[in-house]
């Protein structure tokens, strides 16, 4: 099974917060064979790092270590890499759902993941909304 995971869901894989637990949990009851990443999870993943650190949960030497943890971790994921066709698509989402509260990351990921809507089997956030138009989309979710 493909799965595509947005920033939010990615984060509970390299740090432990309220749900991980359960999220590990649903993965691992999974036949997981590749995880999606929209190429913006890079950029919001050290910005959710730096952010823990400014609130003072965790340590800059803690989230050197995540960062590098992670950035070794590329080579296991499919990357959607940004393109026209990605932000023209975040455009239309945008224009489609802004009015709902769709805000530019998440359009992004959302214009993401219907790129890959038909290679991938299940689409996981953190975002209410994100999982709403995911659904309103066709496109299955969990937890």
């Amino acid at each position: 099974m493909k799965i595509y995971l947005d920033s939010s869901s990615l984060f509970r894989l390299y740090h432990h917060e309220p749900g991980t637990e359960e999220f590990i949990a649903f993965l691992s009851n999974l036949a997981v064979t590749g995880i999606v990443l929209s190429y913006i999870s890079k950029l919001e993943f050290e910005s959710a790092i730096w952010k823990k650190v400014r609130t003072k949960e965790i340590k800059v030497e803690t989230a050197i270590e995540l960062i590098r943890i992670f950035r070794d971790d590329y080579p296991k994921f499919e990357w959607i890499e940004h393109s026209l066709k990605t932000e023209e698509f975040a455009i239309n989402c945008l224009d489609t759902y802004g009015a709902e509260g769709l805000r530019t990351l998440d359009s992004i990921h959302f214009a993401s993941a219907l790129l890959i809507s038909h290679e991938a089997d299940l689409f996981l956030t953190e975002d209410k909304l994100l999982k709403k138009l995911w659904e309103k989309a066709g496109m299955k979710t969990g937890i």
